[in-house]
This record gives C-alpha cells, sequence and structure tokens, in this order.
C-alpha cells in the first residue's frame, strides 16, 4: 500500500506541474499572438498612412509600392 500511495502522489503532482505548465503555456501563447495581432495592426495601419502620403503626393504614380516588406 505504501507504493500504491507514493505513486498516487507521484502522479498527482506531476499531473499538477502538467496542468500548471500548460496554463502558463496557453497564457504566453495568447499573449503573444495578442502582440502580433496588435502589431501587425500597428504595421498595416502605418503602411496604410505611407501608402496614402505617397499616392497623394506623386499624384497617383505608385512607385515604391514595395514599402510595406
Amino acid at each position: 500500500t505504501h507504493i500504491a500511495t507514493t505513486h498516487i502522489v507521484y502522479i498527482s503532482s506531476l499531473l499538477y506541474i502538467l496542468n500548471r505548465a500548460f496554463v502558463i503555456v496557453v497564457l504566453q501563447v495568447t499573449l503573444r499572438m495578442r502582440y502580433l495581432l496588435f502589431s501587425t495592426q500597428t504595421m498595416l495601419k502605418y503602411c496604410f498612412k505611407v501608402l496614402n502620403q505617397l499616392l497623394g503626393s506623386n499624384g497617383g504614380s505608385s512607385s515604391s509600392s514595395n514599402s510595406c516588406s
């Protein structure tokens, strides 16, 4: 019975550690995805602003259209 109880304690602690690690990983991934989405949105807004400025100043000639890359 002693081996069985230590086994149960080991398994439960392992599950607890795995659960904690899973929660931390999920939080990290969601934060990173949110940051990635935010930075992509900001970059797209900036690119549109730059493109609008270029189109407005150049009179519609899209000479440097690869400024977004």
